[in-house]
């Protein structure tokens, strides 16, 4: 297993390259730059314009900009922002529990959503909890994420009058706070995620329940509860596990979004912030930052293979 680790872990470092190395070019090839929009309020002479392009490096050739920027990743630099002067690392690292919390909160309730809805509609199949959770999943897969945020901050104001805090809240110092302005966008991303997963759980327990082994069980005079729970549900958690690995990296994706809805100050809002200020170290250590937990989100689940199933070995 640790030689299967080591080869995806090496294949890993060319998708970073190339995925780092596709915004790098974009970005410059975007019209404007972080000195343009530096002088635009202030009306900065063209010379002025030269001169902070200077100080940046932004008038070196593209393939040189490109070299110099990976030769300081690779001694660990990833440069300081544009706009405040600040590691991009550090400015990272401070906006990643938000965004951790946001991602979190969201997976727990697109699990919590998802996974007891597809297994009561798999055991149930053609009744109506079965017609009603299908409905619901196609429903959730049908709204756009973006759309939805928008309505669950727009409708408890008219409503209620009440919407989520505007302010950060730290929730170690006002928990209750903290949970009032992560509930609605935690319910929004996770959304999609928990439709997505009411079908795949639905289809993989579906596929389970008509193996030999579990007719078996049924033939035995087993509890039902037992045939779901200890032989169903763990056979069926392979390829659930593969989806919920791909819908880590929408959620992550997700987050740029729904931290600009409801003003939360993480990684997803600081890479928006990136990109129109075109702040491009900042923008790139969010990216490789991003790509990252991706990979790695992607290598874990393999590993989990040899768990949920011990036939399949790494070599």
């Amino acid at each position: 297993m640790s030689t299967y680790a080591a080869r995806r872990i090496l294949i890993a470092v060319p998708v970073l390259l190339g995925v780092v190395s596709l915004i790098f070019v974009v970005m410059r090839i975007v019209p404007g730059d972080a000195a343009s929009l530096m002088l635009s309020e202030t009306g900065g002479t063209p010379a002025d314009i030269t001169r902070i392009r200077t100080q940046l490096g932004l008038e070196r050739p593209l393939y040189e900009q490109y070299g110099l920027w990976l030769w300081s990743v690779a001694q660990g630099d990833l440069g300081n922002s544009y706009w405040t002067g600040r590691p991009v690392v550090a400015e990272l690292v401070s906006r990643l529990p938000v965004s951790f919390e946001l991602t979190l909160l969201a997976a727990i309730i697109a699990c919590l959503i998802g996974i007891p809805t597809g297994v009561l509609s798999a055991i149930r199949q053609d009744s109506f909890l079965d017609y009603a959770g299908r409905l619901v999943a196609i429903s959730g897969l049908a709204v756009p994420g973006f759309w939805l945020g928008t309505l669950l901050v727009i409708f408890p104001a008219l409503w209620f009058g009440w919407a989520p805090p505007l302010s950060y809240a730290d929730f170690f110092a006002d928990p209750l706070a903290n949970l009032q302005q992560f509930l609605l966008p935690s319910f929004a991303l996770g959304a999609f995620m928990a439709a997505s997963m009411t079908r795949m759980t639905r289809s993989a327990v579906l596929e389970v329940l008509r193996q030999d082994y579990i007719r078996t069980a049924w033939a035995k005079g087993l509890k039902e509860q037992a045939i779901v729970v200890r032989h169903t549900l763990k056979n069926a958690l392979i390829p659930l596990v593969t989806f919920s690995a791909i819908q880590i990296g929408h959620i992550l994706g997700g987050t740029v979004v729904m931290e600009t809805i409801f003003s939360l100050p993480g990684v997803g809002r600081l890479t928006i912030q990136s990109i129109l200020e075109r702040d491009f170290p900042q923008l790139q250590a969010n990216v490789i930052f991003l790509a990252c937990i991706f990979v790695t989100v992607n290598l874990v689940v393999d590993l989990l293979y040899g768990w949920l199933d011990p036939r399949i070995s790494y070599r």
